[in-house]
């Protein structure tokens, strides 16, 4: 694969994932017409890659789907975090407010912000293993 294909691919998974993490954070970055045009640039790259068509210069599809399933993995952990955080925050828990906050802001930034960005890097490391 060559250089301009790995930048293409780098360049693909990373704005697939800061789209995805604007959707879940409601960030408003990401807008409609935009939306609209990634879903479609996205759905065409999956079609090319499921393997209806022979293009020798893709990525094959044992390597690429794992890396899109990636995003998959970022949703569950977002959702579940979420879920967990307000488990935390119930009031018929009885844990002493400063542990909380401790917990919380921890368990938050390793669910929303470190587990996106490892899930970035293995993407990457996955494009350029190849």
């Amino acid at each position: 694969m060559t250089i301009l294909l790995k930048i293409f691919y780098i360049l693909f998974f990373g704005c697939s994932d800061f789209i995805l993490y604007s959707i879940l954070h409601k960030t408003g970055k990401v807008t409609r017409p935009l939306l609209l045009y990634y879903s479609i640039l996205f759905a065409v790259i999956v079609i090319l890659h499921s393997g209806l068509f022979k293009i020798y210069s893709l990525m094959p599809a044992e390597k690429f789907f794992p890396a899109i399933a990636m995003l998959l993995y970022i949703a569950i952990i977002y959702f579940l975090a979420k879920r967990s955080l307000k488990r935390l925050y119930n009031p018929r828990n009885r844990v002493n407010d400063s542990i909380k906050d401790f917990f919380a802001k921890n368990w938050a930034f390793v669910c929303f912000k470190l587990f996106p960005i490892i899930f970035f890097i293995v993407q990457c490391g996955i494009v350029v293993k190849y």
